[in-house]
């Protein structure tokens, strides 16, 4: 509503109750409502609700609805309480009101005009954003396979073993280089080879216990040994 016009609708307002009213504690008015209070018969606190022809109330006492009945109604009331009126003429023609009950008073709530923009529908709210997924950690590229010592490198072993007269000599330059290094079968069998000795023999492959670069090959390296406790010795060994 223009506001020339609620400015117009309010004085004719103000003119129809006159200089001579004496206002109650409770009543109100405004350009859309008149709320007015005068004792009720047998003391009883009692509303009445009326309005533009066609229109819908809502009665509500906190939360709690009350009633919900087309005007003009009437109803009972709990004294000295605040009412909350709701009148609709459609969905879009909406006034709301509280009101105040008093012990042994009659109110009657004057809907003089609703609000084209009280209750302008609400805009459609947009869908909850979904939250992207988490990635997925990338799966980490599998371990190289190990690799024997290059050729020319366990040449080298070879020779730096041999140069050794004393068989527990030997095992210096083979643990060190096992500390680095893996063996393939091949090359473990030929260091087994080196040895004459049984304490010598198991003592190579105690050095290269977890070194051995292809374990799938490992029968090769039980065939240098030539007796079944040894071999069996060697396999015990390997598989700890």
């Amino acid at each position: 509503m223009h506001p020339a016009a609620l400015a117009t609708l309010a004085s004719l307002l103000c003119a129809q109750q006159g200089g001579h009213h004496v206002r109650v504690p409770g009543e109100t008015a405004s350009a859309f409502h008149r709320y007015s209070l005068r004792p009720a018969p047998r003391g009883l606190s009692t509303v009445d609700v009326v309005g533009p022809r066609g229109a819908h109330a809502d009665v509500f006492l906190g939360n709690q609805r009350q009633m919900s009945e087309p005007l003009p109604l009437h109803f009972r009331a709990v004294p000295d309480r605040t009412y909350t009126v709701v009148v609709r003429l459609a969905p879009e023609l909406t006034f709301q009101q509280e009101i105040a009950t008093r012990d042994g008073m009659h109110g009657t709530l004057e809907v003089l005009a609703v609000c084209p923009c009280a209750a302008e529908p609400e805009p459609p709210r947009p869908p909850p954003r979904a939250e992207p997924p988490e990635p997925t950690p990338p799966v980490p590229p599998p371990a190289p396979a190990p690799t024997a010592m290059p050729e020319p490198r366990f040449r080298a072993l070879i020779a730096a073993m041999k140069a050794e007269s004393f068989e527990d000599k030997k095992l210096v330059p083979l643990r060190s280089a096992a500390a680095h290094h893996f063996f393939s079968c091949d090359q473990v069998g030929e260091l087994v080879d080196l040895f004459s000795f049984r304490p010598g023999r198991l003592a190579v492959i105690k050095a290269v216990r977890g070194r051995v670069a292809d374990p799938e090959n490992l029968f090769q390296v039980y065939q240098h040994f030539h007796f079944s406790t040894e071999k069996e010795e060697a396999e015990r060994l390997l598989a700890e």
